[in-house]
């Protein structure tokens, strides 16, 4: 058996200013480190003292192998416009209904190699053994062999949630699939948080003990077994008014009591009582919150983490060039669709996408295109009016309303104003 453990990451940088002082504290810096890549230039202002870094190599904060010319590994708070000239990569996260700054950990169980599992929030997850990586709920997730640990260093706190998917094709019982405590038998070691722990197959139960085998609350049996190579949606929930057990979003089980949860490792994957119960267990998705999280609408979208490349151009006079692809995006207050771009009152403003096609629609504010001040432009093609296909430069199906006259300018000049038609 194989065994990886990694040590817990610290994700922090600090800058300090102090009267005109700017002290950069690096770790693993020696007297012969070289700092020709470095390059500061100071500025004065009437409000004080400012600083301007030029770096030539890359800056990494929380990272000593930055992969860009900035690289942040946590949160990166910015209190003011983020302008971004030439190439901008931009990442969003979804995640349903709670802010991110509520997570304590968030991993897909998807990027599995050679003893790691990196997240997308939080520590990384720790693993023993080789699990597989399989097609799981959401893309891959982690399918368990016997004795395979995935565990985090998470002090647990007052309150919280541990959510994540689950599918067991094997019809073994007394299986723990998510614990406190030890990686060798929680189960009568105290302090344990056990799901799927049914001793004789009659349902689900969630337990958390205190101190000692037999000193615990625990939560109702839920009705039958899961079912073989069924997906199932399982949160579980702790703070000071007790415990409750969550099942595809909803609230299947609960006892009143305050949990103990130990300052343990908290474990997944691996309980086994005895004989091979812990085997080809399917896990997808793991969050773990610090509240305890009651809602879990959010449940049948993993969440995104969606990156666009957007070339921008010209920024003068509120004139925007976007040059590439921009897949399923809409432009409307910063917020994300599919296939949409969305004109917004804009004023004097305007926005040029270039590109041989735009897919998808062009969804035009509610009382229509009002133009002003500027033109409605069509150098070349046809414009057609309740056709599709128009066979003109100008063809419009049905009647035109013109309050006013038309003029008709030919290679003999002006003709004056009439009626035409092609016939008696």
């Amino acid at each position: 058996m194989k065994t990886c453990e990694l040590g817990r990451t610290v994700r922090q940088a600090w800058f300090l200013i102090i009267a005109g002082v700017f002290p950069i504290m690096m770790a693993g810096v020696s007297s012969g480190t070289d700092f020709d890549d470095v390059v500061v230039s100071n500025s004065f202002h009437q409000e004080g003292m400012s600083y301007t870094n030029y770096f030539k190599g890359n800056l990494g904060v929380g990272t000593s192998n930055p992969a860009e010319k900035m690289h942040v590994v946590g949160n990166l708070k910015v209190d003011g416009a983020i302008k971004g000239y030439g190439s901008a990569q931009f990442s969003s996260l979804s995640v349903g209904d709670s802010s991110l700054a509520n997570f304590v950990m968030w991993n897909k169980m998807e990027s599995y190699t050679n003893g790691t599992c990196e997240s997308y929030i939080g520590d990384d997850l720790s693993i023993t053994g080789a699990p597989q990586v399989v097609t799981a709920q959401y893309g891959n997730g982690l399918q368990t062999s016997t004795n395979n640990n995935f565990y985090v260093g998470y002090d647990s706190v007052a309150e919280g949630c541990i959510e994540f998917w689950y599918k067991t094709p094997s019809s073994y019982d007394r299986f723990e699939c998510v614990f406190w405590g030890w990686n060798d038998h929680s189960f009568f070691l105290s302090h344990a948080a056990v799901v799927d722990g049914s001793w004789d197959g009659t349902g689900w139960n969630l337990a958390m003990w205190d101190t000692g085998y037999g000193n615990y609350i625990q939560t109702t049996r839920v009705a039958g077994r899961p079912t073989t190579s069924t997906w199932y949606h399982v949160a579980v929930v702790w703070s000071t008014n007790g415990i409750a057990l969550y099942l595809n979003g909803q609230n299947v089980g609960s006892a009143s009591g305050t949990p103990d949860p130990p300052n343990q490792n908290l474990y997944f994957g691996v309980e086994q009582i005895s004989g091979n119960w812990g085997s080809a267990k399917v896990f997808d998705n793991m969050k773990i919150w610090n509240y305890a999280k009651t809602n879990f609408d959010d449940r049948t979208s993993e969440g995104s983490a969606m990156s666009t490349n957007i070339t921008i151009a010209d920024v003068t006079n509120w004139n925007v060039s976007a040059t590439g692809t921009v897949a399923g995006a809409r432009i409307s207050d910063g917020s994300v669709s599919t296939g949409k771009l969305d004109v917004v009152t804009v004023d004097a403003r305007y926005v040029n996408i270039a590109g041989d096609t735009m897919s998808g629609t062009l969804q035009l504010p509610a009382n229509g295109l009002v133009v002003s001040t500027n033109q409605l432009v069509a150098t070349g093609g046809r414009i057609g009016v309740g056709t599709s296909s128009p066979s003109e430069q100008f063809h419009v199906i049905n009647k035109g309303r013109f309050d006013g006259g038309i003029s008709f300018i030919t290679n003999l000049g002006d003709v004056g104003m009439g009626v035409y038609t092609n016939g008696p």
